[in-house]
C-alpha cells in the first residue's frame, strides 16, 4: 500500500524529495478517518444512496440532492458525456418539440419513448428497441433528435460506425435511458457484411440489458 501510494503521487506531478519528506504525513491523512464522504457512480443512471433514489443524467448532473453525502461520476468512467447539456428552457421545447408532435405519430413515438426509458425503471414491463426504416429523408433521423431533445441535443444521438467494446460500452452510458444510434449504413458498404454486424451489436446490447441488475449494484463505490 504505501508504495503503491508513492508511485501514484509520483505519477501525478509530486517531486521526490516532497514525497520522502512529507510521506508520513501524508499516509497518515489518507488513513485516517474523513470529515466528508462521496459516492462515485460509474455509469448513468438510477442509484440508492442512504435509501434515497437518485437519477445521475449522462452529463454528470444528478437529480435529488443527499444532505450527508455528495455524487459524482467515477473519475475514469468512459460512460459519461458531459457535453450533452440541456439547449434551451421547458417552455421552448414544450413549444417546439411537443407540440409538433401533437401532429406527426413518428416524433410523438420518439418522444414517449425517451420517457419510457426512465419510466420503465419504475414498472415490471421490460425494455425493448425499435427499428425506423425508409428512404432518405422521410424523417427518421428527425424522430431521434425529438427523442433526444429530451436529453440533451442531437449529441446524444449515436452511429452505427463503432467496434463491439465500443458499442457495449455506449449502451451502458444511456443506462435507465434511451439509446439511439443512426445511420445503420456505417456499419459497412456490404449489405450481407453489414447484417452480421448489426446482429453482434444487438447481442451485445442485449447482454447489456440481461446485466443490467448488477450492473447497477455496482454502480455505488
Amino acid at each position: 500500500m504505501p508504495n503503491k501510494l508513492k508511485s501514484l503521487l509520483l505519477e501525478n506531478g509530486f517531486k521526490p524529495k516532497v514525497i520522502h519528506e512529507n510521506f508520513k504525513e501524508v499516509f497518515d491523512v489518507i488513513l485516517g478517518d474523513c470529515d466528508e464522504r462521496i459516492v462515485l457512480c460509474n455509469k448513468p443512471g438510477f442509484l440508492y444512496v442512504d435509501n434515497e433514489l437518485y437519477y445521475m443524467k449522462n452529463s454528470g448532473e444528478v437529480l435529488g440532492k443527499n444532505s450527508k453525502m455528495k455524487i459524482y461520476p467515477y473519475p475514469n468512467a468512459k460512460t459519461f458525456n458531459y457535453s450533452c447539456q440541456p439547449k434551451g428552457t421547458l417552455e421552448e421545447w414544450k413549444n417546439n418539440i411537443a407540440e409538433t408532435a401533437k401532429y406527426s405519430p413518428y416524433i410523438m413515438l420518439g418522444v414517449c419513448s425517451a420517457f419510457a426509458g426512465i419510466c420503465t425503471y419504475f414498472s415490471t414491463i421490460e425494455s425493448g428497441g425499435l427499428h425506423l426504416y425508409g428512404d432518405s429523408s422521410t424523417g427518421k433521423s428527425t424522430v431521434l433528435k425529438a427523442a433526444a431533445s429530451v436529453f440533451g441535443d442531437s449529441s446524444y444521438i449515436l452511429d452505427w460506425n463503432i467496434t463491439e467494446a465500443a458499442f457495449e460500452q455506449q449502451a451502458e452510458s444511456r443506462n435507465h435511458g434511451l439509446l439511439l444510434v443512426d445511420e445503420l449504413i456505417l456499419l459497412d458498404s456490404n449489405r450481407q457484411a453489414a447484417a452480421q454486424k448489426y446482429k453482434k451489436s444487438l447481442t451485445c446490447l442485449v447482454q447489456v440489458l440481461v446485466n443490467q441488475e448488477v450492473i447497477r449494484i455496482k454502480n455505488v463505490w
